[in-house]
This record gives structure tokens, sequence and C-alpha cells, in this order.
């Protein structure tokens, strides 16, 4: 969903840690 797309974008700052909220 959208969450997943904005976790994508954190990610590059969090990490793993935003690739839990994509769901992969």
């Amino acid at each position: 969903g959208q969450d997943g797309f904005l976790a994508a974008r954190f990610a590059e700052r969090w990490g793993d840690g935003a690739g839990r909220w994509c769901g992969g």
C-alpha cells in the first residue's frame, strides 16, 4: 500500500528497519 511506498523511501535512511514495513 501507500505506507509501503513511504517506508521504502525512508528505508534509504533507516535501512533494514523500514524493510519490515515494506513487507519485503
